[in-house]
């Protein structure tokens, strides 16, 4: 096992209980009050329909109350759903990351790091100033590359936990007009997370694999091509892959909000659009009804003066 291995194991050790962990408890402490708010939601209802606020009152309360009790029950818990959301979570975040172990392709990284320092050293002498000196460049170049990397493996692996820690809660808010927001930027979060763990394990696994051959290389080059050289290129390879996680952090948080907070938007410009597209669809047919009332009085009109006309003719 290799050192970020180690450390990954560690740390999901130390926040195991996130996962074990379940609110389904506090869940049924809030579903106490779902009778009161039903009842007020009925209240509310009437006051509306005599208000004249409501015109189909018992569809409306029917359809409200259904889809409250149905989110309630998986909040629950009730017959494994909130099992099989979690679950699905975990195995839907281990496949964006390749199904591969993001600790040990770091560790694949230290390794040809430690092998190609190595090699640097078996050229140089101990005494040699500068050996140590490249050296040090290689690891630093090194850190400057895998401690982010490593930070954000940690981070989205926390961050999984800690949603499908509050997931009960979250879920049973949404059965509320007012918590729909707070649903909205739970999933924003979980996508932003899956969108993370999706590019940074591509990069990783691109970038190991280039490192590998790029290690490869320089170390049968060592002796061959000038040391400066060599730790040069170590460096901005580092330095490129320290700006792509930066610039995968910044596009996962953009594409992971942008995207739920348009789903929204999308549905009211639809609702909005449907309910113009009525009110011109009804304006257009009192206009139709109108011109006709109207051509139906010209032709009454006409149609009487053309007959006391006649009658007036027959008379004389």
């Amino acid at each position: 096992m290799g050192l970020f291995q180690y450390i990954g194991n560690w740390i999901s050790e130390l926040f195991d209980f996130l996962k074990s962990s379940s609110n389904t408890e506090v869940v049924q402490a809030l579903s106490t009050l779902v009778g009161l708010t039903i009842m007020l939601q009925i209240m509310i209802k009437a006051y509306q329909v005599m208000a004249g606020k409501s015109q189909s009152p018992t569809q409306e309360l029917i359809w409200d109350i259904a889809v409250k009790l149905l989110i309630i029950s998986i909040a629950l818990n009730l017959s494994g759903f909130l099992d099989a959301i979690k679950s699905s979570m975990e195995e839907l975040h281990n496949l964006m990351s390749g199904d591969n172990n993001l600790y040990a392709v770091l560790d694949e990284k230290l390794n040809a790091t430690v092998e190609l320092t190595k090699r640097i050293r078996e050229d140089t002498s101990w005494y040699d100033i500068s050996g140590i000196f490249y050296s040090a460049i290689i690891y630093l170049s090194f850190l400057l590359g895998i401690v982010p990397s490593f930070l954000i493996v940690v981070t989205t692996d926390i961050t999984l936990r800690l949603l499908l820690l509050i997931a009960p809660i979250v879920i049973f808010f949404r059965a509320y007009s007012w918590g729909k927001q707070m649903f909205d930027q739970w999933l924003s979060i979980f996508f932003t997370n899956l969108l993370t763990v999706f590019m940074v394990g591509t990069i990783l696994n691109l970038f190991v694999d280039k490192y590998g051959n790029f290690i490869t290389t320089q170390i049968n080059a060592v002796g061959k091509v000038d040391v400066l050289a060599i730790t040069g290129s170590t460096l901005i390879m580092s330095l490129l892959l320290f700006f792509l996680m930066k610039l995968v952090v910044k596009m996962a948080e953009k594409i992971g909000s942008v995207s739920i907070e348009s789903a929204p938007k999308s549905a009211s410009d639809i609702n909005r659009n449907a309910t113009q597209n009525a009110k011109d669809y009804a304006n257009l047919g009192s206009n139709v009804a109108k011109g006709g009332a109207g051509a139906y009085n010209g032709t009454k009109s006409v149609y009487q003066n053309t007959k006391g006309y006649v009658q007036s003719k027959l008379t004389l």
